[in-house]
């Protein structure tokens, strides 16, 4: 007993350890923990052997260790989740196909040319479409300027056509030198509080920015005379409307509409000036611009506007009228004034026939076509209005099928048009056909004819640019192939 003592004294005095710790100690010292507990009782509380040897061990709590053994359960816990995620995944990848994706993979392989040919179409209509925040700020704006139609009074009296002063407005017509042909004729203002939303955004064919709003005003009847349609007067007094509506739009403050208004010539023809107006909003004035028509309600009898006739008179030009001299056509003047005259009608046909989101996203693509070409740009080029009305002209032939997918569409638009023949055939969209349309190729180098069979909707499209569009159509078909 002495001995083990005298040992134990040597032993130098660690007041806390770990149990691993104070294991090994007593190894050291040829000790076990039961001869530690015989030691601890056989000597009284105070003994010098109690002082020499540091005091009693404690115990140290075994908080690290069950540490340890939390975080290595939560690290399995955590692998195990991760595991079965995993397994998860992987039993959607081998899942059955649904019924939405085996018709989707069905449609893909009948109606377009391959799966990577979709994504990208899908992903190109993405980025052109037009948002759905400017689509509402298109119909408040339209809102507010119906209230501000209601606000607009009619002219105070009468001016002549060759009265072109306006506050804040420039005239956009330029005054003939013979003015007296003019000064006969006299102009009053009515309101007219109806207003027609036409065009592509009508349509839902618009796309990228900025998005263009066309509206249409029809100019009272009793602001035409009988004879209006003669000598340009039905130009300068729907110059005149137009110019003292953005007067009106200019000079109020009541609706904040109009950041900027202007005339814009119309497909490029000085003679047809519209006016755009860019909205007030900063956010907006970028992304959408409003064009404003005026066009005369049926005043007029359509067969005044076939090609053969004369509707401007020699004493516009200064000559006079002799027995001997022969009224020359006018073909174009004809042609401007029946557009307008059937803008109205025609954007109703379009409606009815222009249906599917198909054909909407067919058009659209093919107006990034021809924009990529840049067939739309001049004088009354090859533009997205042309291409709406073939497009509707084969689904009325029955070429084209509501039930069609774009990619079909576009394919069918391009072979149809690389071999189209509207240069010496007669192309026109009226049901029961018309044999007047021969007559038409001595006046115009192309010949397109709407439902009505008069108007000429290629009356100043230049053959060149035609025979153009058809070489780029028989070339898209071949890459196609």
């Amino acid at each position: 007993m002495k001995r083990f003592q005298q040992k134990k004294q040597k032993a130098k005095p660690k007041p806390i350890q770990v149990e691993e710790d104070l294991n090994d100690s007593m190894i050291e010292n040829g000790t076990d923990e039961d001869s530690n507990d015989e030691d601890t009782d056989a000597s009284p509380v105070g003994s010098d052997s109690g002082h020499e040897s540091g005091g009693r061990f404690v115990r140290a709590p075994a908080s690290s260790k069950e540490s340890a053994q939390a975080t290595k359960r939560k690290a399995l816990d955590r692998d195990q989740a991760e595991h079965q995620q995993k397994i998860k995944a992987m039993k959607q990848l081998y899942k059955p196909p649904t019924v939405e994706e085996i018709n989707r993979l069905k449609e893909t392989e009948n109606f377009y040319h391959s799966n990577l040919f979709r994504l990208q179409v899908e992903q190109m209509l993405v980025e052109v479409r037009v948002k759905a925040k400017v689509a509402s700020f298109v119909e408040r704006w339209l809102g507010d300027f119906r209230k501000f139609l209601r606000t607009v009074k009619d002219g105070e009296g009468e001016r002549g056509l060759d009265d072109v002063g306006y506050e804040g407005v420039r005239f956009p017509l330029e005054v003939p030198e013979n003015v007296e042909v003019l000064q006969k004729v006299k102009f009053q203002f009515l309101q007219q509080r109806i207003v027609h939303q036409i065009g592509a955004n009508k349509l839902g064919t618009d796309y990228g920015k900025p998005i263009v709003v066309d509206l249409l005003l029809e100019i009272p009847e009793r602001c035409f005379h009988k004879e209006d349609y003669l000598n340009m007067r039905y130009h300068f007094k729907r110059a005149h409307f137009l110019c003292h509506l953005a007067e009106r739009l200019v000079g109020q403050t009541k609706y904040e509409l109009a950041g900027q208004v202007g005339f814009v010539a119309l497909k490029g023809d000085s003679l047809k000036p519209v006016l755009e107006v860019t909205p007030s909003e900063e956010k907006f004035a970028g992304k959408v611009k409003f064009v404003i028509h005026a066009v005369a309600a049926e005043k007029f009898l359509l067969k005044r506007f076939v090609p053969e006739k004369n509707n401007v008179r020699p004493a516009m030009i200064g000559k006079e009228v002799t027995e001997d001299y022969k009224l020359c056509p006018t073909p174009h003047y004809n042609a401007s004034v029946l557009y307008d005259l059937r803008l109205l009608k025609n954007q109703e046909v379009l409606e009815s026939v222009v249906q599917s989101d198909h054909v909407r996203q067919a058009i659209i693509l093919l107006k990034v076509w021809i924009r990529q070409r840049q067939f739309n740009e001049g004088f009354y080029g090859f533009d997205g209005a042309l291409v709406t009305f073939f497009i509707a002209y084969l689904i009325q032939n029955r070429k084209i099928y509501n039930t069609m997918s774009s990619y079909q569409i576009i394919r069918l638009f391009w072979n149809q048009m690389a071999n189209s023949q509207w240069d010496t055939e007669e192309v026109t969209m009226e049901p029961t056909g018309t044999e007047s349309t021969k007559s038409y190729h001595q006046f115009y180098e192309v010949v397109f004819l709407d439902s009505s069979g008069l108007l000429n909707i290629c009356a100043n499209l230049s053959g060149e640019l035609y025979r153009r569009v058809k070489r780029e159509s028989a070339i898209a078909i071949q890459l196609l192939d």
